[in-house]
């Protein structure tokens, strides 16, 4: 029997029976006393099995319920893949969240997984192979995060603090929905003030205080609008609708980005790409569009092509010699 199967009976062994005898456990699964010490061992220290000696009457049994400062899943199996799935998820949120505000005991689990995989002839090191890179994220003071995360999960009020210098005080109270990685992290929240669904981005505040009122919750559907928000399109708003034509040599790669949601793309007879897409402020599309260099032109929309047009000449007088 492999190791695993063998930590998984003794530790059923145990909730059976209530009480066993160390010579009585070694009869029962045909090993050697060397081994039941080992995994014994292993079941208390490395995967935290509730596991107690009660001297007087030389038994072993599982702690009493007031004692474990746990919850039991029994009959959980895992396959290689489910293994390589797991260290995959942890080291994908490593990338976005190092200080593991969002779940800082997930490595304490994926290390027991990891080591209950030793000798099962699976190695989870290729993980340390993947590196997610997100070029100019914003930084994000890291407590922001784990007051979000907390109040989210406990469905509770929070109140934003904004003091930035070119404006007054502001203060906000939401109720928490979902966060989202867009690059940068932000909230889905419902604010109390405007009494509307608002995608907030997290650095803009300077401070966030969980609140003791219960939160407004919203079932995910409801929140189906806001993925609309991108170029600060806000969900029932009349969005401009800009029109930028790809050159033929990029049009293929850049038909398999998605620079919003609600986009639309066709290729041209000349073998260029034209893609349709709404906006509201044209700040954070004219930086992608500079983005593209000469490989991409806005057609129609005069107000964006001189926002545009605006940048360049900036750009041009900047670097002048």
């Amino acid at each position: 029997m492999g190791r695993t199967e063998r930590l998984f009976r003794i530790s059923s062994l145990l909730r059976e029976g209530q009480k066993l005898r160390f010579d009585e456990m070694t009869h029962r699964l045909d090993i050697s006393s060397a081994t039941l010490k080992r995994d014994l061992r292993y079941l208390r220290q490395q995967l935290g099995a509730p596991i107690e000696y009660d001297a007087s009457e030389r038994v072993y049994h599982i702690g009493s319920p007031q004692h474990r400062q746990g919850m039991e899943v029994p009959g959980l199996w895992f396959a290689p893949e489910d293994l390589h799935a797991l260290v995959l998820a942890y080291r994908l949120l490593g990338e976005l969240d190092p200080q593991r505000v969002l779940a800082p005991r997930l490595k304490e689990l994926v290390d027991r997984v990891n080591a209950l995989a030793t000798g099962e002839q699976t190695d989870l090191g290729w993980a340390e192979r993947i590196e997610v890179v997100v070029p100019l994220r914003h930084k994000l003071q890291l407590h922001f995060l784990g007051k979000v995360a907390l109040a989210l999960a406990q469905r509770r009020r929070l109140r934003l603090r904004s003091d930035s210098l070119e404006g007054p005080l502001s203060l906000r109270d939401v109720s928490p929905q979902r966060l989202v990685f867009d690059g940068d992290w932000q909230l889905d929240a419902w604010c109390h003030e405007s009494l509307l669904l608002q995608r907030l981005q997290l650095d803009a505040f300077s401070d966030v205080e969980p609140l003791d009122q219960q939160a407004r919750f919203l079932p995910l559907y409801k929140l189906k609008p806001l993925a609309s928000g991108r170029y600060g399109v806000a969900p029932g708003q009349a969005p401009c609708w800009a029109t930028l034509v790809f050159d033929a040599a990029c049009a293929e790669a850049v038909q398999r980005e998605e620079w919003h949601p609600l986009q639309r793309t066709r290729r041209l007879a000349d073998g260029r790409l034209e893609m349709v897409l709404p906006y509201a402020r044209s700040a954070q599309l004219v930086s992608d569009i500079l983005h593209c260099g000469e490989s991409v032109e806005v057609v129609g929309d005069e107000g964006l092509r001189e926002a545009v047009a605006a940048q360049v000449h900036a750009l041009s007088r900047r670097y002048a010699t």
